[in-house]
């Protein structure tokens, strides 16, 4: 996984704080700064793909269309993490 898939699991999973403490020592190699960006990242991932679960729910995008919003407005994660990230959405406003 990269530094990017590491934080989305462990802030999906976490408050902000424990997954950047978690994700630091997961990666030793990352500075402070690329700890937060890959965190903030993952947080806007979540973000996003509930806004977009919602609306897939609403009939206003297809999920495949959403898949590709959410590739589109993140990258950098890899394709299994947007169907997790998409999937996370759909639980979330549920």
């Amino acid at each position: 996984m990269n530094i990017l898939d590491d934080a989305f699991c462990l802030v999906r999973d976490h408050t902000i704080e424990i997954a950047q403490d978690l994700l630091s020592k997961q990666r030793k190699d990352c500075g402070k700064a690329e700890i937060e960006n890959a965190i903030g990242k993952a947080k806007a991932l979540i973000d996003y793909a509930e806004h977009c679960a919602e609306m897939v729910r609403q009939k206003k995008l297809e999920e495949p269309e959403a898949l590709k919003e959410i590739k589109k407005a993140h990258p950098g994660f890899t394709i299994e993490i947007y169907g997790f990230a998409l999937n996370n959405g759909f639980f979330l406003t549920r």
